[in-house]
């Protein structure tokens, strides 16, 4: 189940009719048993934002959250 922010932003891209310009690029480090997850959201192919957690949705919600504020903030600018 996704976390509120992956939530959150999903509803919001839905709600412009953008949520199929999300992807998701994700990658772990460090011994298996105990990954370090790095989430990165892109929007149309642009890098929006970065989350690195313990658990790989608490990183995509890190990142899900940082996009969200940065696309209300470019679009309170317009």
């Amino acid at each position: 189940m996704p976390s509120l922010g992956t939530a959150t932003l999903n509803n919001y891209l839905q709600a412009k009719g953008r949520l199929h310009s999300l992807s998701w690029l994700e990658a772990n480090s460090g011994p298996r048993h105990s990954p370090t997850w790095t989430m990165t959201a892109k929007i149309d192919g642009q890098v929006y934002a970065v989350g690195t957690a313990k658990q790989k949705n608490v990183a995509r919600d890190i990142a899900a959250t940082e996009t969200l504020r940065k696309l209300q903030e470019e679009e309170a600018n317009q």
